[in-house]
Parts: structure tokens; C-alpha cells; sequence
């Protein structure tokens, strides 16, 4: 069975117009003597979808009248700024009938250079008097500009009516980046191509092209479309591989930053793939998509893998030849590797089994699923699956309250559906089944969504917080306890949405905290990676719309091991029996030697050296006197760049600390104020004056530096990892760490601050992944912050968050976040701006160097 040769004919035509499309001035100046004028025009304070930091050039066409069929335009940029993204005003990226050429945002910023073009094989676009091509955006700082001109005026024409129209003119445009702050959110999307596992490796360049495009399109903005061709070159290149080139399975990761409220369409494409669709996205976590959904095999661009598709690929490969549309794994060749993905996607079917191909069968299963809560309502929305070889004619929702009880149904005929009439505050569970001719599909993954909260109403019985856990017992292994527990017998009005576990080695200091969420499952939760034939101490409270409960009288339980333990208890403030666990024997206590390296000061009082037992903290430290024209900095770990509070350094072995003294400094005129010398000062700070002493303060104290000697660039983002370490060293904490999550490399530079905040508690992550090189939100920043002090004993928890009520957004805050930022609200750590909180929005610099000024004067 042959393929459709006409669609193949074109997309030759295409791609061997896109490798042609350059001419040399001897042919130019045989065609036409008209000519276009480029224009650009800076559109950075007329639109309302510019970002704080960006900036917007529109570049247009004058002279073009007629069917347009190719547009390209050299250009060349210059400035501090970098190019991000092109949003076409023309056509639609459909290949074969019209293919926009995206740019390669990592070689573009390497050369300053860009050849935007658009081309159409089939419908002809119409020119006429002044047509807007598209918009260029430039990121970086408020206030950097970016100059962008015509480069190459022998590469920059149209052909109008099968006439090439040269432009004859060079044109420039200077634009400044956006100080106004608008709103922006991180769009993250990983695409691993775990089908695709050879994929090649970038080109020694480290900037190769992977042929496959993204576009995110808001539904709330008209216009507003980021397009990012996906790099093939590691992120570290400036391109969007993680790990190395030769990674068997290979994943991408595409960040670019959006307008914060909006929500998005979202679609993935590349030739010999079938394109991927989801709609209706917040962005609110990354999106993860597989060769489940981006699916390898589509030669021919129909939107189905079929056997003809793997015929065609065949021939190409029998005869030597070489097609774009059957090179899967982007490495210029077909061959078996190539051939491969077919395996996969169709299972390995019989090419001469003409009875099976055509055999239909009930739907595949529906995937990508997205849930969104509105009031007593869920929107749903989902990608079309497989439709088995006929029509797909109906949707089947089926919903619950509980993920293992989804009694209720509706159904749709579109690949979207609002579920009404639900309960408000209230969370539900939603699965999607696809039915045609023959039958039903699997049913989809489950999801769930939350409805929004119910407005407030007058009611006779006022909404308290739950009432306390009483009934805990326990199982454990050598390096696990699993709780068990009843819910409260009062919820104070209001359904329980979660339980709060707080737990440690001493009754004093439950340091570590766990969050259950599954309320409508049984009440049980496994604590793992604990030590062997030790005792735990545990506290349980319920959570509800009100606020947190009272946390539970301490319940003990104790791994198995060398102990002989394993049952557990509770009770009586918090002693409780043993359930039977053999304390371990006593054995004379270790002790290790802390020495205090004072150089060239003197100390006042105390001692030099200290013998501290094994785990335990130094609890004293000397008073020291400097020499003469210095000033006492700090303490330094083993001679370290950063400073560190020895009190709080759980001792394991012979340490010393050592004193670090500066030059002593006048007298300055308000107390606090951090003043640099000269040399010292960073040159970007101008616009964020508001932050500088808290900067430089931090700078002092060794917590924070500057991106470079001469700049701190305080309107960046700050990335995960960086926020650990600057929490890590600002409170000098230590500990035994046995495991560190998935995504954090062992060599990194903050993994030894990521491991210890991961065995306190502090960072939790999600199914062992922390993100590090991620940017992190507010309510994130906030969080780890709030629990590392909590856990120190700088703040206490609070069930009261009538310190939110002042703030607008305050309804924006994610539910686990609520405690964080209402207690960091309370204590003055967090002031908001405008009314407002922006707990989604990615925290700056500028705004962690404030914020930890605030924390260290806590400290105090």
C-alpha cells in the first residue's frame, strides 16, 4: 500500500525551499526593480502582555501588494538585552501548506543574529499596504535596552505572486525593557522522548536544533503566543537537554516566563510526529509529556501512525535515500534506529496482515486529563485518544468524592466538559472513558479538583478548628513507622482537608513534618529512611477551613533493629509506654574536641578548646577581642567563606571554628545601615534601592554574593538550589544525611545544603524531585524558610491566619502555604505590596536579600 505521494512531494518542496531560500546579490539583480520597506516599531508600552524586563519590536512589511508565498528578514540585534521569543502575526504554522520559521533562541543569542521567516506552499497569505509580520520579545534587565536592524539586505525579500521583492533600505529600532510589574508565572514543560531513545546528540556547535517547536497560547490575551524551537544542547549550553548528550532516554526541558493569570493552550509539533494538545493550562506545576502523547511515526501528516507510514520509511531506508519526516531521531540519517519507534507505537504488527490493520477496536485510553475547581463546579479537559479505527461518539465522565467511589456520570461529545451543581470546598475525582462503535475504552487516569470555597453565609453554629487526634497506634520496620489514627470525633463545623505530623528523635524538638491529604482514604501514613532500633516521638493534628487544630498528646513508636523495639504509645503529655520496645544499652558517651581559632584576637571570656559529647551541641562559645583596627566578622566552619553560628553545629567529629575579622568601619549614621566601600559596590542596584542595605548586608555575612564582582542582578529570579543554600548557611545547619533526592546531582554545589534541609524536613519535594535549578514562587520561597525557623525555634506555628485577611490575593495562596506565609506575615518577615501577597509569583533576588535581612534580625 503506497503512501499519499502528492503530501510527501510538498513537504519536499518545502524543506528544499527552506535550504534555497537564500539568493546572491548577482540573481537579485536580475529580478524585480521594486522593492519592500522594513519597518520595525517599538510596541513595548502599547501592549499589555509585556513581562517587567521585556521588551517588544514589531517588525512589518511596506511596498509587499499581492500573494505573499515567502517572507524572510536578516536581522541582527545589539544591547544588553537577549531575544526570547517571535509571536507571527501571519499564518499558521500547518506544514505542509505553511511553515513559520521559529528561531533558535540558544544560537540566536550566540551569533545576534535571526532569520524569522514565513512561507506558504498552499493558500497564499494577501499583502497589502503595511502588513505586520510579528513581534520580537527581548528579555533582561528594566530599564537595558536592545537596538535591532536589518543585517543582510540580499536575505531579506518577499516573493509576491512568484516575484522575489528585495528591500533596498537598512532600518533600526531601539527599545527599553518594561520597569512596570507585570504579573509573570515560569511555564515549564519536560518532554522526555523515552520512545525515541537514540536521539541524537547535539552538534559540536552546542546549538543544534531538534526540528521540534513548542507553542503556548493564552486564551485570555489575544495574540500572545511564545514559540520556542527545542534545542538540542544541554541547558547549561543555553539550550533545553538535561543530563548528557548521550543519555538513553532524553529529556528536554522548556522554560520561558508568562503572564501569570492567563491560561494556556499548549502545542507541541514536529515533522514525522503526531502533534500533542492540552488546553486550559495554568502552569501552576511543570507538564509532563512522554512518547504516550508526542507520538514518534507520523510520516505523513495525517495525525495517526499507521503501517503505510512505516512502509514509506522502509523504502526509504531499502533505497539509500534520506527524508526529514522518517528521521525520528534528528541525526540526518534513516536507518533501523529509526525504524524502531514503530515497534513501539504499533506494537510490532504484521506489515502483510491486511485483515488486522483494519480491524477496529475500541478506543485507547484518554490521557492528559486536566481538572480545573470553579464555583460548585470542575472544568475538565483532555487530548483525543486513539479512536480505535472509528468514531469516537461520546465522553463519559465518571466522578466521585472518593478516587475508589466514582459513582456519578456525565457525558460530552467535545473533548472538554464542566461538571455543575457540586458542593462548594469541596475536593472530587474525575475519569474519562471514550466509547465508539465497538465499545468502551479504558478508563483514564484519575484526577481530582477542588471546588472553590464557599462564599460566606450567616450560620447559627460558628466554624472552629478540628478537634484533637486521640486514637494513634503504629507498625514499624527497621527503618519505617507507619501511624494510624481516627479522625477527631469533632471537625468543628467544617470537613477535615488534611493532617499535620510533626516528628523527631526527642520530645523537645519534633523537628521534621509530614502532610496527609488523602482525608477520604484510611488515615495512615508510612514515615520511611528512619534509623534502626531508634524511638520516635510523634504529634498528630487535623486540619480544616478554619485553621490547624491542636497537635496530639506526643505518641512514641520505635524502629526495629538493635532496640529490640517496634510497637508504640502515647499519652500523658507526651511520655507514654514503650509498647513493649528494650531501651538500648548504655554505653559511655563520645566526645569530640571543638576548638575556637581566634588568630590574631584575643578572647574575653570562655575557652579556646571545648570537649562536647557526640550529637550534641557546643551550647558556649568565646567571647573574642579583635586587634587593633579590626572589627569581630564571625565565626567560619574550618576556615570557610561563610559565616556560621556555632551554637547550632551538631558536633560529629573534631571541628574547629574559626574567627574572621574586617577592617573596622566609622560610625554610621542610622543603626543597621551597611554602607560598601566604593570598590565594593554593585553598579545595577539603581531601581532597587529599597533592597540595597538588606543586600549588602547579606553580602557581608557571607549568606548571599553578586552574580559577578560589579553586579548582584536583583531582578533575576532565584533558583531553588540558591535559596537552600543561602537558608542552609544563613542558619548554619548541620546534619547526618543518608540520601539526597533524584534530580540533584552529587557534585553540585548546593547538594550538601539540599541533602540536609531534605533530612530535616525543610524541603520535601515531590516524589523525590526538588527542582533545584527551577525558579522558586513566593509561597515556595516562604515556606522552606518558614519551616527551617520553625524548626530552629525562631517562629512559632500559628492556626490563626487573620494576617492574611489584609491581602487581596490571599484566596490565591496554595493550601499547603497557608501556614507559612500567615505566621511569616505575622512576625513581619513578609509585608506584601499593593495589597497584595503574590504568592505565585517567582521570587526576585532583591526580594530573598530582604526577606533574609528580616529572618537574620528574628535571629536576634
Amino acid at each position: 500500500m503506497r503512501l499519499k505521494t502528492r503530501i510527501f512531494s510538498a513537504i519536499l518542496a518545502l524543506m528544499t525551499m527552506l535550504s534555497a531560500i537564500s539568493v546572491c546579490a548577482a540573481e537579485k539583480a536580475e529580478l524585480s526593480a521594486d522593492s519592500i520597506e522594513i519597518i520595525f516599531t517599538d510596541v513595548t508600552d502599547k501592549r499589555t502582555d509585556v513581562l517587567e524586563g521585556e521588551a517588544k519590536i514589531m517588525v512589518s512589511v511596506k511596498g509587499a501588494e499581492g500573494s505573499a508565498s515567502i517572507v524572510q528578514t536578516s536581522l541582527k540585534f545589539s544591547g544588553d538585552l537577549k531575544y526570547k521569543s517571535i509571536t507571527f502575526l501571519q499564518g499558521e504554522n500547518n506544514p505542509p501548506k505553511c511553515f513559520l520559521y521559529t528561531p533558535n533562541a540558544a544560537l540566536v543569542n550566540s551569533r545576534k543574529t535571526l532569520m524569522p521567516s514565513i512561507i506558504s506552499t498552499d493558500d497564499s497569505i494577501e499583502f497589502s499596504g503595511t502588513t505586520d509580520l510579528f513581534v520580537l520579545t527581548f528579555e533582561g534587565e528594566p530599564g537595558d535596552s536592545v537596538t535591532l536592524s536589518t543585517n543582510d539586505l540580499d536575505n531579506t525579500y518577499c516573493v509576491i505572486d512568484g516575484e522575489d521583492i528585495y528591500a533596498e533600505d537598512s532600518a533600526s529600532e531601539t527599545a527599553e525593557a518594561s520597569d512596570k510589574a507585570v504579573k509573570g508565572k515560569t511555564a515549564t514543560i519536560q518532554l522526555t522522548m523515552d520512545v525515541v531513545t537514540d536521539f541524537a546528540g547535539p552538534a559540536s556547535s552546542g546549538y543544534k536544533s531538534s526540528g521540534i517547536e513548542v507553542r503556548i497560547t493564552s486564551r485570555d490575551n489575544e495574540g500572545y503566543t511564545i514559540y520556542t524551537v527545542l534545542n538540542n544542547a544541554n541547558i547549561s549550553k543555553g539550550g533545553h537537554r538535561v543530563g548528557s548528550s548521550d543519555s538513553s532516554v532524553p529529556t528536554f526541558i522548556i522554560e520561558n516566563t508568562v503572564l501569570a493569570d492567563d491560561k494556556y493552550d499548549i502545542e507541541i509539533s514536529g515533522i514525522g510526529y503526531v502533534p500533542v494538545v492540552l488546553k486550559k493550562v495554568d502552569f501552576d506545576d511543570p507538564i509532563e509529556i512522554t512518547n504516550e502523547d508526542f507520538i514518534p511515526g507520523d510520516v505523513d501528516g495525517d495525525g495517526e501512525v499507521t503501517e503505510d507510514d512505516k512502509e514509506f520509511c522502509n523504502e526509504v531506508m531499502a533505497e539509500g535515500d534520506y527524508s526529514e519526516a522518517c528521521d525520528f531521531n534528528r541525526d540526518n540519517k534513516v536507518n533501523k534506529y529509526d525504524l524502531a519507534v514503530f515497534d513501539e507505537v504499533l506494537g510490532g504488527g504484521d506489515d502483510d496482515d491486511e485483515e488486522e490493520e483494519e480491524e477496529i477496536t475500541v478506543p485507547a485510553k484518554v490521557k492528559n486529563v486536566v481538572a480545573v475547581g470553579g464555583e460548585k463546579s470542575v472544568t475538565l479537559t483532555w487530548t483525543a485518544p486513539d479512536n480505535g479505527g472509528a468514531e469516537i461518539t461520546e465522553y463519559t465522565i465518571k466522578y466521585g468524592k472518593s478516587k475508589t467511589s466514582l459513582t456519578k456520570e456525565a457525558t460530552s461529545n467535545e473533548t472538554e466538559a464542566e461538571i455543575d451543581e457540586l458542593d462548594d470546598d469541596t475536593t472530587y475525582y474525575f475519569s474519562v472513558i471514550a466509547t465508539n462503535e465497538i465499545g468502551d475504552s479504558v478508563a483514564s487516569d484519575v484526577v481530582s479538583a477542588k471546588t472553590n470555597e464557599a462564599k460566606e453565609e450567616e450560620n447559627d453554629e460558628e466554624i472552629t478548628v478540628p478537634g484533637v487526634v486521640t486514637e494513634i497506634s503504629s507498625t514499624a520496620t527497621n527503618s519505617s513507622i507507619t501511624l494510624k489514627w481516627d479522625a477527631p470525633e469533632d471537625d468543628g463545623g467544617s470537613a477535615i482537608t488534611q493532617y499535620k505530623i510533626k516528628y523527631g528523635t526527642t520530645k523537645t524538638k519534633l523537628s521534621s513534618s509530614k502532610t496527609f491529604k488523602d482525608v477520604d482514604e484510611d488515615l495512615e501514613l508510612k514515615i520511611s529512611s528512619l534509623s534502626s532500633g531508634k524511638t520516635y516521638y510523634f504529634q498528630i493534628a487535623a486540619v480544616n477551613a478554619k485553621g490547624t487544630g491542636e497537635y496530639s498528646e506526643i505518641y512514641t513508636a520505635s524502629t526495629t533493629g538493635s532496640s529490640g523495639g517496634g510497637g508504640g504509645g502515647g499519652g500523658g503529655g507526651g511520655g507514654g509506654g514503650g509498647g513493649g520496645a528494650t531501651p538500648p544499652p548504655v554505653s559511655a558517651p563520645t566526645y569530640y574536641a571543638v576548638t575556637f581559632d581566634i588568630g590574631a584576637g584575643t578572647i574575653a571570656s570562655g575557652s579556646a578548646v571545648i570537649n562536647v559529647e557526640k550529637n550534641a551541641k557546643p551550647g558556649s562559645v568565646p567571647t573574642v577581642t579583635a586587634p587593633a583596627g579590626k572589627e569581630f566578622a564571625g565565626w567560619s566552619r574550618d576556615n570557610g567563606a561563610s559565616f556560621i553560628d556555632p551554637t547550632n553545629v551538631i558536633v560529629t567529629a573534631n571541628i574547629t571554628f574559626t574567627a574572621i575579622y574586617k577592617d573596622a568601619q566609622p560610625a554610621q549614621g542610622n543603626e543597621g545601615t551597611v554602607t560598601p566601600a566604593p570598590t565594593e559596590e554593585f553598579t545595577d542596584l539603581g531601581n532597587h534601592a529599597w533592597a540595597k542595605d538588606s543586600i549588602y548586608e547579606l553580602k557581608s555575612k557571607g549568606i548571599i554574593n553578586g552574580t559577578t564582582a560589579t553586579t548582584f542582578a536583583p531582578a533575576n529570579n532565584i533558583k531553588r538550589g540558591d535559596f537552600i543554600l543561602i537558608l542552609v548557611r544563613m542558619l548554619g545547619i548541620t546534619a547526618e544525611v543518608a540520601e539526597n533526592f533524584d534530580d540533584v546531582p552529587a557534585d553540585s554545589y548546593y547538594a550538601s545544603a539540599i541533602a540536609v534541609a531534605k533530612s530535616m524536613g525543610i524541603a520535601t519535594g515531590y516524589e523525590n524531585k526538588f527542582r533545584p535549578e527551577d525558579t522558586i514562587t513566593r509561597q515556595d520561597l516562604i515556606t522552606l524558610a518558614y519551616r527551617a525557623f520553625l524548626a530552629k525555634g525562631f517562629i512559632t506555628e500559628s492556626a490563626d491566619t487573620t494576617s492574611l485577611d489584609e491581602f487581596a490575593d490571599k484566596g490565591d495562596i496554595t493550601e499547603y502555604a497557608v501556614p507559612a506565609m500567615s505566621s511569616m506575615v505575622g512576625a513581619g518577615i513578609i509585608k506584601g505590596a499593593e495589597g497584595k501577597v503574590n504568592p505565585k509569583n517567582n521570587a526576585t533576588r532583591a526580594e530573598v536579600a530582604v526577606m533574609c535581612a528580616r529572618l537574620l534580625a528574628l535571629m536576634k
